[in-house]
């Protein structure tokens, strides 16, 4: 069986427009079925996301579409039609962008039912667990390629689901939090009916995604092993760590490090030995190192940064949201940037200044936000690096993350696997996470395996997360969870 999740108000109506158009239109009739399967994919598709990545346009690919229906063409021509949903933009072959879509704003907010698809034909492009030959094959992928860490997400990974529901129920006024809770409800019932999905891309990050990595803090309070709460062990500010590794790596000129953390699958040997031949600051680097390493990074670089503030206290940015399109020149760009800008709250200036940097590390070297500026200024040997990686073409983001997953993920997460192999083990991106009755040997196994292999003390903190608090509750409203 496949259970969807669509918007209450959005499946009324679009069971009537379905019969009228039916009975107006020959052969071949549309599907109920299929009909409401697509509109799911509103919901589920950014559920793929970040939370903070998370929008109500999405984009889908025709390709895909054609697999689950041949016919998929006429189904978005009729959701247009009844504006069930709008179309955003058309797939251009030369940005390579797909169709952008985006549900009607009527429907953005309402609640979320369940819908059990009961359609043979389309039926029969699920496995048992609901997930298709695309996301069958990515899971077969991530079995072999790192296996100790997809195992354990089987029967006895449980939620809990009512406290689940309870949670995200409260504080559901405005707009934006009725959409962040049916975000949450479509992952709530992946757990629910252990969909597992897993998915690695090499070329990019190379990092493990699944359904944990999805899934919000306060969600993953619910979340049960066997029957056991489950504590995150984190490498904190792991970003900085590792950019700290490569910098050894590079004043040292020590190949072998690099091989170790394997920056070496990135770094071809021209681009190496230019960074090894860099005229840099050692001591500007050594301070920036002990920095991360003793102190608290983000909390320094605030003290150099102008932090603005709103009338409620918030500390806040203006970021640009307009996205050029690379083919088109625009001569007014920084005018265009400037009309598109909007406010961004954070709840701590320590959260903004997370962001600023991993903007900073993230975006070309010349990127043009004031806080780069001031940490250029800060760390112009950094900044050499940072150049010199761009002018070679490395993604300096890509790598850092390479990094990190190959350390984490290949290295010691696997090497604790083989030592403690009834040990449920789980990642999340720069944290390990098991239950309550394994986590001191693994925040042990993970500072000792990590020295090793980087030369460096990492910083390692434990997070339960049954303790973790919903800083948005206010308002609490019964949950209505017979849906699953």
């Amino acid at each position: 069986m496949k259970t969807v999740l669509i918007q209450k108000q959005l499946l009324e109506d679009l069971t009537i427009a379905l019969k009228k158009h039916n009975s107006n239109n020959p052969k071949p009739k549309l599907k109920l079925d299929v009909a409401v399967f697509f509109l799911s994919l509103f919901n589920s598709i950014p559920t793929n996301f970040r939370e903070e990545e998370q929008t109500d346009i999405i984009s889908i690919d025709s390709q895909r579409l054609k697999s689950y229906h041949a016919s998929y063409n006429k189904y978005l021509a009729f959701f247009v039609k009844e504006d069930f949903i709008k179309k955003e933009k058309d797939y251009g072959a030369d940005i390579h962008e797909c169709k952008s879509f985006v549900l009607s704003a009527r429907f953005l907010t309402s609640p979320l039912v369940s819908y059990n698809i009961e359609s043979i034909t389309l039926l029969k492009k699920f496995d048992s667990s609901g997930r298709d030959s695309i996301q069958q094959e990515k899971n077969k992928f991530c079995q072999v390629k790192r296996p100790h860490l997809v195992k354990f997400f089987d029967d006895r990974l449980t939620i809990n689901a009512i406290e689940a529901f309870n949670e995200i129920n409260q504080n559901t006024i405005t707009a934006k939090a009725k959409r962040k809770r049916n975000a949450s409800m479509v992952l709530i019932k992946e757990f629910i009916k252990q969909e597992w999905k897993y998915s690695i891309k090499p070329n990019s990050d190379n990092r493990l995604h699944t359904n944990l990595t999805r899934t919000p803090k306060v969600i993953r309070k619910h979340i049960r092993y066997d029957g056991h709460p489950i504590v995150g062990v984190d490498l904190k500010t792991s970003q900085p760590f590792f950019l700290c590794v490569l910098i050894v790596a590079i004043v040292k000129k020590d190949k072998q490090l690099l091989k170790q953390i394997n920056a070496i699958e990135i770094l071809d040997e021209t681009t190496i030995n230019k960074l090894f031949n860099l005229d840099l600051d050692i001591n500007e680097l050594r301070e920036f190192v002990l920095t991360v390493l003793n102190k608290d990074l983000y909390d320094e670089f605030e003290k150099k940064l102008n932090i603005s503030f709103d009338e409620k206290g918030q500390p806040y940015r203006m970021v640009s949201n307009y996205k050029r399109n690379k083919k088109r020149k625009s001569r007014k760009k920084r005018e265009i940037e400037k009309r598109h800008r909007t406010k961004k709250e954070y709840k701590t200036s320590r959260d903004l200044v997370k962001a600023v940097l991993m903007e900073i590390f993230y975006s070309k070297p010349k990127t043009t936000i004031k806080e780069a500026k001031v940490f250029r200024e800060t760390y112009p040997s950094i900044h050499k690096i940072f150049v010199c990686l761009d002018e070679n073409k490395i993604n300096f983001s890509f790598l850092l993350q390479h990094i990190e997953a190959h350390i984490l993920l290949d290295c010691v997460a696997k090497e604790i696997h083989v030592k403690y192999p009834e040990m449920p083990l789980f990642s999340i991106h720069d944290a390990l996470a098991t239950t309550t009755k394994f986590v001191s040997q693994l925040k042990k196994e993970m500072k000792s395996i990590i020295k090793e292999l980087t030369s460096i003390k990492p910083k390692i903190e434990l997070e339960d997360w049954k303790e973790i608090k919903n800083t948005d509750n206010n308002n609490f409203i019964t949950p209505n969870v017979a849906c699953f």
